[in-house]
């Protein structure tokens, strides 16, 4: 009888051992869809885009020899990342912030530069189609983002005291790090068999990856003094990213098989595909609205609400992939080189 037992266990041991070792692991497309890691990261950098936008613009109202400096910080949450495939933001939310200037040569041509930083947190969630394991997928994201940008304005209006329309061409550059890492699906596939063990799978998908990209970048902004105290800038900026790049996932299945208190056995074997998702370049295009308050002792305090409110309307949401978010952005500029009785001109951030 002890002889017969010990056949049967050894049987079931090595049946658990071949299971594990022998079962295939699941194809990759078919635990995950390209197009969410790269329309995620798209929508993430757009995002990131639409804040700087908020942050910096040139110099408006500015006079010869005069310079400002600005710092601007900035707070904002992420509703909805994209339409197609639908993809919403859970608790994702992130801060920033950044220093920019800028230099006016004469009334009608300056130069600005800017660089800032951008740190974004939480879980982006949706549905795909085309899998048969992940249709309904959570991700939880964590996106930093350096950008600096530089270039050169012309007012059409300069001179005036009231108004002021600077268009202005430049470039930049942006550096991330991204990080994507998708709920594990775990299924559990057989359960005690005969008393002796129980088979279970855990599948899943990190992403990440860093890389520079590139630019350049064009934008019209109309300014309009009220009172000589406060400063009404709508503006529209358009980008368009020269350089693509990847991220690298890796989709994995972690197989185990578990013994009972009888039969004591546990084993995981692990199956493992690695990929690069290629992220094509991102243009994006950009309106907004920023309201400025101006001191008589050089110091210019600006709130920039442009993005969030042109991101709820649905015809420029789905201009941006589909992208809707709050943001607050304040900003506060010193202005300097120019004549204590003369119009505040605001620089990168303040318009």
């Amino acid at each position: 009888m002890k002889r017969r037992c010990g056949i049967i266990l050894f049987c079931i041991l090595a049946a658990a051992q071949s299971v594990s070792a022998q079962t295939p692991p699941v194809p990759h497309d078919v635990i995950w869809d390209e197009d969410i890691v790269e329309t995620g990261t798209r929508g993430i950098i757009t995002a990131a885009g639409s804040i700087f936008s908020d942050l910096f613009t040139p110099m408006t109202h500015y006079r010869p020899g005069e310079w400002t400096v600005t710092l601007a910080p900035a707070y904002f949450q992420v509703s909805r990342i994209s339409l197609e495939p639908v993809m919403k933001g859970k608790n994702l939310e992130g801060y920033g912030g950044g220093l920019g200037g800028g230099y006016a040569f004469n009334e009608h041509v300056m130069v600005y530069a800017l660089a800032g930083g951008m740190k974004t947190a939480g879980n982006i969630a949706g549905r795909s189609d085309k899998l048969l394991l992940y249709k309904d997928f959570d991700a939880k994201v964590k996106f930093d983002i350096f950008a600096a940008y530089a270039g050169a304005g012309f007012d059409v209006f300069g001179g005036s005291k009231n108004w002021s329309m600077p268009i202005y061409v430049g470039a930049f550059t942006q550096k991330y790090d991204a990080e994507l890492k998708f709920r594990p699906l775990n299924t559990k596939i057989l359960d005690s068999i005969i008393g002796a063990f129980s088979y279970s799978s855990t599948i899943g998908v990190d992403v990440s990856g860093e890389d520079w990209l590139y630019g350049v970048s064009a934008g019209i902004a109309l300014s309009r003094n009220f009172f000589d105290t406060v400063r009404i800038t709508p503006y529209y900026i358009y980008s368009k990213g020269l350089r693509a790049t990847s991220l690298h996932a890796r989709a994995y299945e972690d197989i185990r098989v578990q013994g009972s208190v009888l039969i004591p056995f546990d084993r995981t074997t692990s199956f493992s595909h690695d990929h690069d998702v290629d992220i094509r370049s991102t243009d994006a295009s950009v309106a907004g609205l920023c309201v400025s308050i101006i001191s008589q002792k050089s110091w210019t305090f600006s709130l920039g609400i442009g993005t969030s409110l042109a991101a709820q309307v649905d015809a420029y949401s789905k201009s941006l992939g589909g992208l809707r978010m709050l943001s607050i952005a304040l900003s506060v500029t010193y202005n300097g080189g120019r004549a204590p009785d003369s119009s505040a001109g605001d620089g990168a951030g303040a318009r």
